[in-house]
């Protein structure tokens, strides 16, 4: 992983010309600063010469901070879609199960009132009609009440929202120290805004909070934050899609610091083709 990383870094680098200037956005110098390589980059730091091998480092760390934290959001998603498809699945034996039930107890209600056009048969006819019915229920009752329809029945081993919700995170879904402080940290031309301010904005818009700002049940669920120790977090299939939204909106947040990281590379490696060509 860490040699592909610094080979697209280096090709991106590449692409762009040994010795084409590249103007850094504020978007990028805001990278820069937090990654604290901005001064020897933007050449501020009195004629001081840049350390190129101490900023690659800091650039490659960064990436790969950048690469643990989209690789838990990944998973997080994977196993959130297989408990998707597992709850989907019990769904639809449901569906199926009511639908032939439903059949069944018609055709036996139907052969009930045909016979009851037979005087001589007419009582026999509505004690067939009266236990279709009530069998029918009672099968509806007993599939709807079905053990653990509609539940997760694991615990996940990523909570990748609980960081970003203030609720504990498992070890797994610690978010690295640069990550955490660029979706943190205000950006460039938002107003004062953090990238994590943004998202809990929109979250709250889209009612994925809860319908009425925030409801504290809900960040629970999204975070897998269980009510008492060593409890289970039960999900539905509303909890899995609302999480899964949520999760692929804070993995692309975090992808756009790469951009930044790939045109610092390119000012760097321009810096050290000048320094090389005088």
């Amino acid at each position: 992983m860490l040699g592909l990383f610094i080979a697209s870094l280096v090709l991106s680098a590449q692409a762009i010309g040994p010795h084409t200037t590249v103007a850094l956005t504020p978007e990028t110098q805001h990278i820069a600063t937090i990654i604290g390589i901005l001064p020897t980059v933007a050449g501020t730091d009195g004629g001081a010469t840049p350390q190129k091998p101490q900023q690659m480092e800091k650039l490659v760390a960064a990436g790969l901070d950048i690469d643990i934290a989209t690789a838990g959001i990944n998973n997080e998603i994977n196993e959130l879609t297989e408990e998707q498809v597992r709850l989907q699945s019990h769904s639809d034996s449901k569906v199926k199960k009511l639908t032939i039930a439903g059949i069944l107890f018609g055709v036996a209600a139907l052969i009930g009132e045909l016979i009851e056009f037979n005087e001589d048969q007419e009582r026999l006819g509505s004690v067939i009609e009266t236990a279709a019915a009530s069998a029918g229920i009672a099968l509806g009752v007993i599939v709807l009440r079905e053990e653990d329809h509609g539940k997760t029945r694991r615990d996940l081993r990523f909570n990748m929202l609980a960081q970003m919700l203030e609720r504990p995170a498992l070890p797994t879904s610690v978010y690295p120290d640069v990550v955490w402080t660029y979706l943190n940290s205000e950006l460039p031309g938002s107003g004062g805004a953090t990238p994590r301010q943004q998202l809990m904005k929109h979250w709250s818009q889209d009612k994925l909070l809860g319908k009425n700002g925030r409801d504290e049940a809900t960040v629970d669920s999204l975070t897998s934050t269980p009510s008492r120790p060593n409890g289970h977090v039960d999900l539905t299939l509303d909890d899995i899609q609302a999480r899964i939204a949520m999760l692929t909106d804070v993995s692309a947040r975090i992808a756009l610091m790469k951009r930044g990281l790939r045109d610092l590379m390119s000012e760097t490696n321009v810096e050290a083709s000048s320094q090389t060509a005088s």
